[in-house]
């Protein structure tokens, strides 16, 4: 990347990083989001003693995988971390599948390409070639979230990590707190935790709905509708989406009143002995 003007605080930093990739061709982060994220700017940088995390509950479609993927490589780039001589520390993606995770490498690798900083891929990975630096992006588990040492860790669609693909270490407390426990050298490393709505239950649920206090900045529950800036609108949701419980959860990002509220029941029940679902 060229080197350039410091902006007057963070929040215009990134702002101007977003608008530098926008030039070459990738969409910006939308209006209503880039405001609210504003409030989470600011406090991290002028609030270093709590470094609050950042939990957004937002509908389909409004760009939160984009987010944590473009804020990633933000703070790989412009982050301010001392790394110590022979060591590589990561900016951390956790997704819920392992598909979601490949993807996520190839648009940040794309980032990087655009904005003309030497890397390399090689899995899960992507290494500065200039910078001891780099991204790991991996599906959720305990051990994919262990035995490294993160500047950034980021959790996406971390409200639904319990119906992951990995066959172990589903508990999503246990991965989120071995998630931060990697930043545990980086005492301002950015935690970024996201998702859509769920069941009316668990951490994700609980915190989204407490809003934002010292700990924390929340952004959501908003619809797609809402949130997206006019892209997605209601109308367009009830065409795609015909089962109204469904779309107000995954669109309209309210939570369902409780498990069997979030779950189909029906896709349970067909998986399941008649006899067991009777008991």
């Amino acid at each position: 990347m060229a080197p350039r003007k410091r902006a007057k605080t963070l929040f215009d930093e990134f702002i101007k990083f977003d608008d530098q990739l926008a030039a070459r061709g990738v969409a910006p982060v939308g209006a209503w989001l880039r405001e609210r994220l504003r409030e989470w700017f600011d406090r991290y940088e002028h609030d270093p003693q709590t470094c609050p995390e950042l939990w957004t509950c937002v509908g389909r479609g409004v760009g939160k995988s984009t987010l944590d993927y473009k804020l990633a490589v933000f703070f790989t780039v412009l982050g301010e971390f001392a790394i110590p001589q022979g060591e590589r520390h990561w900016a951390v993606v956790i997704s819920l599948l392992k598909e979601e995770a490949k993807k996520g490498i190839g648009v940040c690798s794309h980032y990087f390409r655009v904005l003309g900083v030497r890397h390399k891929v090689a899995g899960d990975t992507i290494e500065l070639e200039d910078s001891p630096r780099g991204i790991r992006i991996v599906a959720a588990s305990v051990g994919a979230a262990s035995g490294w040492r993160a500047y950034f860790v980021a959790l996406d669609e971390y409200s639904k990590f319990a119906m992951g693909d990995t066959v172990d270490d589903r508990d999503a407390a246990e991965i989120k707190a071995s998630a931060i426990a990697m930043t545990a050298t980086h005492a301002r490393a950015p935690k970024i935790i996201g998702g859509t709505a769920w069941g009316q239950f668990g951490e994700f649920y609980e915190n989204v709905v407490g809003g934002t206090d010292e700990h924390r900045v929340v952004i959501g529950p908003a619809a797609s509708w809402v949130a997206s800036d006019g892209r997605i609108t209601e109308e367009w949701a009830r065409n795609v989406e015909r089962d109204a419980r469904k779309r107000s959860r995954e669109y309209g990002c309210e939570f369902q009143g409780s498990a069997e509220g979030a779950l189909d029941v029906d896709a349970l029940r067909a998986c399941v002995d008649d006899d067991w679902m009777a008991a």
